[in-house]
């Protein structure tokens, strides 16, 4: 299964569902849609699975503000619309929380596929 990461403390609200847009500077690469990928942090631990259903970029603050209960992020964030020059919401069609963390190998970039 490919993996994806994401920094705390949304990857965890992301598993439990309780955020169920997750926000980046760009697209979700058409390969990740409607597949599961397991969600690995930062402290090198895959906490559980999303699946993606759908992106949507956003072109004003207001449509990004909108939706801030689903994406959790608030006016003050560096990740606000404001504080980018692009800014993509990935709708969450699914997630699942494991009971115990997995240790992962460290990688560096947002998405990893696995063999």
């Amino acid at each position: 299964m490919s993996k994806i990461y994401i920094r705390n403390p949304w990857a965890q609200l992301i598993v439990d569902g309780k955020k169920t847009i997750e926000t980046a500077a760009f697209n979700l690469p058409d390969r990740f849609i409607n597949k599961w990928l397991h969600v690995q942090t930062e402290n090198k631990m895959i906490i559980g699975k999303v699946k993606f259903k759908a992106t949507k970029r956003y072109a004003t603050a207001e449509t990004f503000d909108s939706d801030t209960k689903a994406h959790c992020v608030g006016e003050g964030s560096p990740y606000h619309f404001r504080q980018r020059q692009r800014c993509f919401g990935w709708v969450v069609g699914a997630a699942v929380a494991f009971k115990a963390p997995r240790k992962a190998a460290a990688f560096k970039s947002q998405f990893r596929l696995e063999q």
